[in-house]
């Protein structure tokens, strides 16, 4: 299961800081998580994700994804992601789209995880994910699976609310 250490690691974190578990989801608790995670965890590597994660074969719309990537027109991009993370809007044959959600802010990968974990379900129900892709279609990117460097890593749900404030993006440029 992925992050779960990590998710371990910041609530004790936290509890020794002398904070209570029933303000981790206030806004200053999102401001401490990140400053904690910027200093504590300066680079996670997908050999650990993978050791704690559930490895799929095709991803399923609603799943958040991650996976080594090497992009086809990378050439003509000023700035790519080796590490997306993504959530799938949809699949078609050897290839999906999805937002690329370290391309968004935090704040805003945030307001996109509570709204699909709104849901209560393992995976986000499609109309939220349309209207989420609808929101932020300039974060929309084309993956095609012959271009993948490695398994695709499926984040289970308990894991979104951490995941997303991992550092995890690797920028690539030209």
């Amino acid at each position: 299961m992925p992050s779960k250490s990590i998710s371990s690691r910041l609530t004790n974190a936290w509890i020794k800081a002398g904070r209570q578990t029933s303000d981790m989801k206030s806004r200053e608790s999102m401001k401490w998580f990140h400053a904690y995670i910027k200093k504590n965890l300066t680079y996670v590597n997908f050999a650990k994700l993978k050791a704690d994660g559930v490895m799929v074969s095709r991803p399923r719309v609603g799943q958040i994804i991650t996976y080594l990537y090497d992009a086809k027109t990378k050439d003509k991009l000023p700035i790519w992601d080796a590490f997306p993370l993504v959530l799938v809007i949809s699949v078609d044959g050897n290839s999906w789209k999805g937002l690329s959600l370290h391309y968004l802010p935090a704040t805003v990968r945030m307001t996109i995880i509570l709204a699909l974990l709104k849901d209560g379900t393992p995976r986000g129900k499609a109309s939220t994910v349309e209207a989420i892709a609808y929101h932020y279609s300039q974060v929309i990117k084309m993956y095609l699976a012959d271009h993948l460097k490695s398994p695709i890593l499926n984040v289970d749900q308990y894991a979104w609310e951490q995941v997303i404030f991992l550092p995890t993006a690797r920028w690539q440029s030209n």
